[in-house]
């Protein structure tokens, strides 16, 4: 995604698919380990989508009045985009900033 290490979506994107399955999985082992003392090999293994990139099954946009500027437009004189508007998802530990998301 063009928005990846930016936005406050993906956390692991940066990791090959097979490696963000295993880790999806052992999140769930070890929340069932915790709460209710299963073994490890009580969770099967995460079902693969069949596509690796677009398969979100749930987006929250937000609507903001500051949109985040990404490095390259800190340098530029004239913004292509207004700052006051921004559809998109909120930059990680930034509540009040929105980057705008094009795809």
């Amino acid at each position: 995604c063009m928005h990846f290490g930016t936005c406050g979506g993906c956390l692991w994107q940066n990791l090959p698919y097979h490696q963000q399955l295993e880790v999806k999985r052992n999140l769930v082992w070890e929340c069932l380990a915790h709460i209710g003392g299963l073994s490890n090999d009580t969770v099967l293994p995460a079902l693969p989508s069949p596509e690796i990139y677009y398969y979100r099954n749930k987006m929250e946009y937000s609507f903001g009045t500051r949109r985040w500027l990404l490095p390259e437009e800190l340098e530029l004189s004239h913004l292509e985009k207004p700052r006051d508007f921004a559809l998109g998802l909120h930059i990680r530990g930034f509540y009040d900033r929105v980057l705008d998301i094009e795809e």
